[in-house]
């Protein structure tokens, strides 16, 4: 009986981990959604302003943007799909090397393009360059 007692409550505490990973997971999935819609958005718009001949090249740069964050959307949609692996315990730990600071670049251009005008978002970076990590869990 009482070895049953232990295994429910270690059950359930397995079960309130998993609830709240759940929930974090929805949470940041939700913004990750909305903050490459919102690019795209936006993209849309330039797109429509640069109606002008000498301005194909900027319409190039949004087009190429919204392909980017399309294809992150379904990395992102691909992540809730795999939720179930999550729950069961298969979710797979994919580790490669790669460049950290190239991976934070990345990150601080697209998000540069996000800004306001007058705005910019700087970076500094003094660590170890390669790493070896699961790329989509960090």
């Amino acid at each position: 009986m009482k070895q049953r007692t232990i295994e429910l409550t270690e059950s359930l505490k397995r079960e309130k981990e998993l609830n709240e990973t759940k929930s974090r997971f929805v949470t940041i999935a939700s913004h990750e959604f909305r903050a490459p819609l919102g690019i795209i958005l936006l993209s849309m718009s330039l797109i429509e302003l640069y109606n002008k001949d000498d301005e194909e090249e900027k319409r190039k740069k949004q087009i190429e943007l919204i392909r980017m964050k399309v294809k992150n959307l379904v990395v992102i949609l691909d992540d809730f799909l795999s939720l179930e692996k999550m729950e069961q315990g298969k979710e797979k730990i994919v580790k490669e090397s790669f460049d950290l600071h190239q991976y934070f670049e990345d990150i601080v251009e697209e998000a540069n393009g996000m800004v306001k005008k007058g705005q910019r978002i700087s970076f500094i970076y003094n660590g170890e360059n390669q790493i070896v990590q699961d790329k989509k869990k960090l």
